[in-house]
């Protein structure tokens, strides 16, 4: 295995592509991360999706082993690995080990799937591959759950879809909606033919989905993205294809509020469009509040893996969630884990700026906007988004089509 791994402090990827092979099977994780609980609730052995990402890693290994492939390790793996090693130390701080192990095995194989699966090199049609297959996988879901459609607990404004009595959390289903709103948006613009209907047609379907769910953190994610993917889109353009980018953009808009007027009852938009309050949901505010009064005692290691669990029964009286990913991994692990951890996704976000590709930016912020509002440590929609941003940086992009440029 040493043989296999060395660090690259430049950065420069240089390592054996992928077959077929692992090409589907990491394009059928991807169709199948949105409706995993679907599978979850029927499979006797464990989550399928589990298994799926078990057989990859092995695929992968196998093949480098046996082609004698290096897989380079970047500064990006490297911190995320620290992180997750102080993760494992704190285990020896943490006031509840109970606690700690429902965590434990989770961040490190969630490690280990970051790691191998982006070390290796991909072409850029195995790229758009994975890009359809999430945007596929989200809409897929998005139609499953328009049609089935029911109320979060059958109560409330809020929708999602549930099977055989198992129901999505409409947070979470937002988070992958995220994705097939992203992706359908700049394929709708970015297209050799000007405009893809078909693709408006998915971004249509993604979004009203996404709003049906009523997650403001699955909205400002889905904005921002709208926003940088019409920038980089944009830039290098002359006046008149500019203006024709607005007047196609002005369209996808006003079609999506026509639909959205017709559909999405007036109590959801409202929910949206009331700012303040954004971090109030489920008492988020009381509980940073309390979470970051506590850290004053140990800000260096914080108080280890599962502490919050463990402190939110000693304070709330029962088991409550951060609700921000960030912020658990500063309450378990101290401004030292936070360090590591935000290290990787600032050495991506400078990536993305040396290489000007900022759809990866607009990807990797469908991953980490919404677990600002969610606990997405443990969740494949926060990983989805750093696995895609890393692989569109490590590897060939898909580029804007150049003879639209001028």
């Amino acid at each position: 295995m040493a043989k296999m791994l060395s660090i690259n402090n430049k950065m420069n990827v240089n390592y054996y592509a992928g077959n077929k092979l692992i090409t589907f099977l990491i394009s059928l994780y991807f169709f199948l991360c949105p409706i995993e609980f679907v599978f979850n609730s029927i499979s006797p052995i464990g989550p399928p999706i589990k298994y799926l990402g078990i057989i990859i890693i092995l695929v992968i290994l196998f093949r480098a082993y046996f082609v004698q492939t290096h897989l380079i390790i970047s500064w990006v793996h490297l911190g995320l690995i620290s992180w997750c090693f102080i993760e494992v130390l704190s285990i020896f701080w943490t006031p509840s080990i109970h606690y700690a192990l429902v965590y434990l095995s989770s961040y490190i194989n969630v490690i280990i799937f970051f790691t191998i699966i982006t070390v290796f090199k991909y072409t850029i049609s195995q790229i758009n591959l994975f890009l359809n297959f999430t945007l596929l996988g989200s809409t897929f879901a998005a139609i499953l759950m328009l049609n089935s459609m029911s109320l979060y607990h059958g109560e409330g404004i809020r929708y999602t879809f549930s099977f055989l009595g198992a129901e999505l959390d409409p947070n979470n289903a937002a988070a992958f909606l995220v994705y097939g709103v992203a992706i359908s948006f700049f394929k709708t613009l970015n297209n050799k033919k000007g405009f893809s209907i078909f693709h408006l047609a998915l971004f249509i379907i993604n979004a009203v989905a996404l709003f049906f769910t009523g997650s403001r953190g699955g909205f400002v994610a889905s904005i921002l993205s709208i926003i940088i993917i019409t920038f980089s889109l944009m830039k290098n353009k002359s006046f008149f294809n500019s203006l024709v980018y607005c007047l196609k953009i002005t369209l996808i808009v006003l079609t999506g509020l026509w639909i959205l007027s017709l559909f999405i009852p007036i109590e959801l938009l409202d929910r949206f469009l009331d700012f303040e309050s954004y971090e109030g949901g489920s008492e988020r505010t009381v509980i940073w509040d309390f979470a970051i009064q506590q850290l004053y005692e140990s800000p260096i290691i914080g108080f280890g893996i599962g502490s919050f669990l463990n402190t939110s029964v000693n304070y709330f009286g029962h088991v409550k969630g951060m609700h921000n990913s960030y912020l658990m991994i500063l309450f378990e692990t101290g401004f030292l884990g936070i360090t590591f951890f935000m290290s990787s996704i600032i050495i991506l976000v400078l990536k993305i700026i040396k290489s000007r590709n900022y759809f990866a930016l607009a990807i990797l912020l469908c991953g980490l906007i919404p677990s600002l509002f969610l606990d997405a440590l443990v969740k494949r929609f926060l990983w989805n988004g750093l696995i895609l941003c890393a692989i569109l940086i490590f590897n060939e992009i898909p580029r804007v089509d150049k003879s639209k440029e001028n």
